[in-house]
């Protein structure tokens, strides 16, 4: 119960104006045509309460399917239009949250800041793209990366980390920890000159983390034998309800004028223990 309060209260905390939009939004959709299926009024409670989450109880159907896209593509002001492409008989619940950030730069880029060039991929290949050139204040550097911030209005930062030559992308993620991204940020160097180039792109990403989850510690949690998630909800009839997927989805789009991006998860619950097809859960 603390953590959820303190949760809900850095949430609410963070700042969400015109020049740095930050939206949160949470929903639940539950099936109104299962008599078995019974849902903990203390847990939806919980998340209107805690986290502003709109409640639909709905036969999940074809309307429900379209209802549940629409919401999606609503909260996330159209940068993701769709989350699901059917709802299996199966499925009792999805849980789903969004969160958008559409932020402008404190210093936007003027038009001569803007020119042509060679961008090189991971594989060695080159691209012709538009760079945005820029003398930014705050220079970061440990012992195998650079980077820079560079500020959005109001409150909120844009960090470039650019691994050194020879280290690879990949590698650098799996080193990079909390720890190590608060020391690069705690020893940045203020009042610097750094010169840097960012290329305008827009890129989308989805990936379905069941199998993360599990690795991460909580395997149990989409076993449908030894899931326990009575304080959500039960089935009459002893079918017991476990996650079946977790889908993650993302749009991020950087230009002149700042960044804007969405985050989708989806959590679907289902009440069957053997999964003939993997289907959506978290958006």
């Amino acid at each position: 119960e603390m953590h959820n309060r303190y949760l809900s209260e850095f949430c609410k905390s963070l700042p969400d104006t015109d020049g740095a939009k930050l939206k949160q939004a949470n929903s639940i959709w539950f099936r109104n045509d299962r008599e078995e299926l019974v849902i903990e009024e203390a847990f939806l409670q919980k998340n209107v309460e805690l986290y502003d989450a709109g409640v639909y109880e709905s036969p999940f159907g074809e309307k429900t399917l379209a209802d549940i896209n629409t919401w999606v593509k609503d909260k996330t002001d159209g940068m993701i239009p769709t989350i699901l492409s059917q709802i299996n008989d199966e499925d009792v619940m999805y849980l789903i949250n969004a969160v958008t950030f559409d932020a402008k730069w404190e210093t936007e880029y003027e038009a001569y800041q803007e020119h042509e060039g060679l961008f090189t991929k991971k594989n060695g290949e080159t691209q012709n793209v538009s760079m945005m050139n820029s003398e930014e204040g705050i220079y970061l550097s440990d012992e195998n990366t650079t980077g820079f911030v560079k500020p959005y209005k109001d409150g909120y930062s844009f960090v470039g980390l650019l691994p050194e030559e020879g280290v690879s992308v990949e590698s650098y993620l799996e080193e990079l920890n909390g720890e190590k991204f608060r020391n690069l940020l705690a020893n940045a160097n203020y009042g610097a000159t750094v010169y840097a180039m960012i290329p305008e792109f827009e890129a989308e990403y989805s990936k379905e983390y069941k199998e993360v989850l599990a690795e991460m510690g909580m395997p149990l949690a989409f076993d449908g034998t030894k899931a326990d998630f009575t304080n959500l909800g039960h089935s009459a009839e002893d079918h017991n309800l476990y996650i079946s997927m977790v889908l993650h989805k993302t749009y991020i789009k950087v230009d002149t004028e700042g960044t804007k991006a969405a985050k989708k998860y989806l959590i679907k619950q289902r009440f069957e223990i053997i999964i003939m097809d993997v289907c959506l859960l978290f958006i």
